[in-house]
């Protein structure tokens, strides 16, 4: 099962780096 923690952590890392990105376009 740590391949299934190894793809959560990922994708909640992806997530925040969309967020990240999301505002920082908003920003401009």
């Amino acid at each position: 099962m740590v391949v299934f923690s190894k793809a959560s952590k990922v994708r909640n890392l992806i997530r925040i780096v969309s967020s990240e990105v999301a505002s920082a376009v908003s920003a401009t």
